[in-house]
Formats: C-alpha cells, structure tokens, sequence
C-alpha cells in the first residue's frame, strides 16, 4: 500500500527567542487524516513550534513544508494550506457569528456565492446555524470554541493547527469538540495539537511527540512511546527522537535500532507524564472495546 504523501513536514527546525534556542532539530510529519499531539511541560516549545507552523515566527534552521511549499518560498499558497485555532478566542464579540465567519472568510479571499456557502457549511459543522445571529459575547465557552473552529475552517486548509483547543471547558463542551476534530479527520485533515490533557492525547491522537527542554524526546503511537519507559525512568531513544528498544523483545518497527539511552535521564514529571499517559490510555482502549460475549452458532451462550 502506497504511504500517503505527509501534508506537514518539520526537517531539521530549530527555533529561539532572542540568542536562546527554545527548539532544536525537530524532525516530523504529518499525513492526511492524520492527528498529531504535542506534550510536555510549560517552556518545552509546544507554542513556539506552532507559532513556526503557522508563520507567525520566522524558522531559524531547517525548513517547514505544508504540501511541499515553504512560507519562504510561496508565503500566500502556504497560509492558504494552514487553518489555526490559538489557545485565546480570535473573533469579534460586537459581531454576530455569521458576521464574524464573513469577515474572516473575506480576508481567505473569498466573496459572494462561495463565502456564503462556506459559512453556511462552517456553522453546519460546528453546529450553531441556529445561534448564527447572536453575539459570540453571549456565547457557552464551548460555544465560543466551536466558532473559533469555524472561523479556521472557511477556506478548507488541509491543514489545522490548533493551540490547547478545549482549555476551560468541562467535560461535554470537550467531547463536542473531540467529535468535530474526529469528523475532521474522517475528512482526510491533518491535524497538529498541544495539550496538556493526557485523556485528550490518549484518546485523540494517531501519533504523540513529547518535547522537553525544545527537544523531542519521543515520538511514535501511544503504545511506542509509552511502551519504552523503563521502570528507573530512563528513556531509550533513537538519534531522531523514536522510541527504541529498552528492553529485550522484537522490534516495533521495520528497521532493528538499536537501544540509545538518552542523554540525560527522563525528568521525574515527565516520567510521571508518560506513565499517565500510559493509564489514560488503556483506559480509552478499555472504553472503546466492545463487550465482549460467548457466542455458539452465532447465538449467545445462555447464562
């Protein structure tokens, strides 16, 4: 089966603020219908990467690729290719929401027939076509994050970028925007996310990247980067930030790569990080799997 070309590719970025580097040699991809999920502590570069993602921070070193294209080198294409969501709300409370959705979708650079198709499409999706006229202001939280959502959406980028997209929000206010993200990816989007919510990783995400001190540390399912935290809280990674093995068994991957230990010896919390990780995740698996029941003859044994 052929390997989907990556909509998202990071080679080599490195990234810093001032003389500081807050980002080193990164190295990912991202295919279609594909979620990737940024975690680690405050300060790992999390915002900073999406910040580059999004152009809203100039690449230092290496390059970043939406489709192939560098904002270097095709700044417009590349803006259209990217929709991002920032952890603050971006609309205009005076506005209505559909007036807000017009705006933004004036300034993708779209009018008439197709800007009000696509507004009518964005408010379907995030389902607030009957709160269409009403001010964001006067809005649930969860409400304001789907509109949010909305407004990143109009011009269809193949591409989302969003930036911690459920902080403050209870429980259901979540879940809402989990099935809008899981639809959004049935759809062939690819999307990149930060979050300091371990369940929203876990149940989420096709892959996971943990930064730490602007390096990746790991990067794989959530199995294979769980999977190689050994009982002392060591990591074992390859040079480019995979999981290998820290332990003897058969290898996850095609390639055999030999166990590297890292550099330094996992922080404690990003220890305690992963193992949680870890639980959140086997819980989902838990909570996703059916019931499962004797049958005999394709009928159900008796009690």
């Amino acid at each position: 089966m052929t390997q989907a070309s990556p909509v998202l590719s990071l080679v080599g970025v490195s990234l810093r603020w001032g003389k500081r580097w807050v980002v080193t040699g990164l190295n990912l991809q991202v295919e279609p219908g594909k979620i990737l999920g940024f975690l680690g502590p405050n300060g790992s570069g999390k915002s900073t990467t999406l910040a580059a993602i999004s152009s809203h921070k100039p690449v230092d070193e290496g390059e970043i690729l939406i489709g192939g294209i560098s904002a270097k080198e095709a700044p417009e294409l590349y803006r259209q290719r990217l929709g991002y969501v920032p952890q603050d709300l971006a609309f205009y409370e005076e506005l209505s929401a559909r007036d807000n959705l017009l705006f933004f979708g004036r300034m993708y650079g779209l009018h008439g027939r197709a800007l009000r198709e696509r507004v009518m499409d964005a408010l379907e999706f995030v389902q607030l076509v009957n709160q269409a006229e009403r001010k964001p202001s006067s809005f649930s939280g969860g409400m304001q994050r789907r509109l949010n959502l909305a407004c990143s959406l109009l011009h269809d980028p193949p591409l989302l970028l969003l930036d911690e997209p459920t902080v403050g929000l209870d429980v259901a206010s979540r879940e809402a925007i989990y099935d809008l993200l899981t639809n959004l990816r049935k759809r062939g989007r690819a999307i990149v996310l930060t979050t300091h919510l371990l369940e929203e990783a876990a149940s989420l995400c096709d892959q996971i990247a943990i930064l730490n001190q602007g390096k990746l540390m790991a990067h794989g399912s959530l199995e294979e980067v769980c999977a190689h935290l050994s009982p002392r809280g060591v990591g074992y990674f390859s040079a480019d930030g995979r999981p290998a093995l820290a332990t003897k068994g058969p290898s996850l991957h095609k390639e055999e790569t030999a166990p590297i230990e890292s550099t330094q010896p996992v922080p404690r919390a990003l220890a305690r990080m992963i193992a949680n990780l870890a639980a959140q995740g086997e819980a989902h698996r838990r909570a996703a799997a059916p019931h499962e029941t004797g049958t005999l003859g394709g009928l159900e044994k008796a009690a």
